[in-house]
C-alpha cells in the first residue's frame, strides 16, 4: 500500500515537532542539571574555601600553641632566674650585713681604743709634766743653792770649783734628757693616734662603699622584678591577641 507523499510530509512535521518537544524536554532537564552542577561546584568551591580556612585555623592553632609552650617555657625560666637572682641578691645582702656588723664592731673598737688612748695620752702628758715640774723645781732649787754648794766645795777641796761645775753640767743634761724622753713619747703617741685615725677613716670609707653596694643590689633587685612584670605582661598581651585571631577565623555556624 502506497502511502502519498502528503501524509509522508506530515507524518514527517508530526516526528519532527515530536523530536522538538523531546529535544526541548531533553535541553530543559541539562538546563537543570547545570543548575544541579553550577550548585555543586559552589557548594564544592564553599567547602574547599572552608576546609582551606580549617586547615589555616589548624595551622595557626599549632602555632598558637608552640607560641603559647615557647611562653610558658620562657616564664618558667624568668621565674627559675628571678629566684636564682633572689638568692644571691639575698646571699650578698647576708654577707654585706655580716661584713657591715663586723666592719661597725671594729670601728666601735678603735674609737674606743682611740679614746683610751687619748684618755692615757693626756693622762701621761699630764704626769709627764707633773713629773718635768717636781724636777726643774728639784733642779732650780739645786741650781739656786749651786753658789752655796761650790763656796762650800772650795773651802772643803781646792778643786772644788771644778767638782761643782761637773755636777751642775750633769744636772742640766739629766734635764735636757728629761725633756726630750717627754718629746720623744708624745711624739711616738702622736704617731699612733694618726695612725688610729687613718684606720678609722679607711673603715669608714669602707662601711660606706659597702651600703653603697647593697643599695645597688636592691636597686638591681626591683629592676629584675620590674622587667620580669613586663614580660609577662606582653606575653599575656601576645596570647590575647591570638586568641583574637583564632575568633575571627572561626566558621560562622
Amino acid at each position: 500500500m502506497h502511502l502519498d507523499e502528503k501524509d509522508i510530509n506530515d507524518n514527517l512535521d508530526t516526528q519532527i515537532e515530536s523530536l522538538q518537544k523531546e529535544n526541548k524536554n531533553l535541553n530543559d532537564k541539562i538546563y537543570k542539571y547545570d543548575e544541579k552542577i553550577s550548585k555543586i561546584e559552589t557548594e564544592k568551591l564553599s567547602l574547599t574555601v572552608k576546609n582551606q580556612l580549617i586547615e589555616s585555623q589548624s595551622i595557626l592553632i599549632k602555632e598558637t600553641q608552640e607560641k603559647e609552650k615557647k611562653l610558658f617555657e620562657e616564664v618558667e625560666n624568668l621565674k627559675r632566674e628571678k629566684i636564682q637572682l633572689q638568692s644571691v641578691i639575698k646571699k650578698d645582702n647576708a654577707q654585706s650585713k655580716i661584713m657591715i656588723d663586723d666592719l661597725k664592731k671594729i670601728k666601735l673598737e678603735n674609737e674606743t681604743n682611740i679614746a683610751m688612748i687619748m684618755s692615757d695620752k693626756e693622762k701621761n702628758e699630764v704626769e709627764y709634766k707633773k713629773n718635768l715640774e717636781n724636777i726643774k723645781s728639784d733642779f732650780t732649787i739645786q741650781l739656786q743653792n749651786k753658789d752655796e754648794i761650790i763656796s762650800q766645795m772650795k773651802s772643803d777641796f781646792g778643786n772644788g770649783e771644778k767638782l761643782a761645775n761637773g755636777e751642775s753640767l750633769k744636772l742640766e743634761n739629766q734635764i735636757a734628757f728629761l725633756e726630750n724622753e717627754n718629746q720623744d713619747n708624745s711624739i711616738q703617741k702622736t704617731a699612733e693616734f694618726s695612725s688610729l685615725i687613718s684606720l678609722k677613716k679607711e673603715l669608714e670609707t669602707k662601711l660606706e662603699l659597702l651600703s653603697c653596694e647593697n643599695q645597688r643590689l636592691k636597686e638591681q633587685q626591683n629592676i629584675s622584678d620590674e622587667k620580669l612584670r613586663d614580660q609577662i605582661g606582653e606575653l599575656q598581651a601576645n596570647l590575647i591577641d591570638q586568641e583574637e585571631q583564632i575568633t575571627l577565623l572561626m566558621p560562622e555556624k
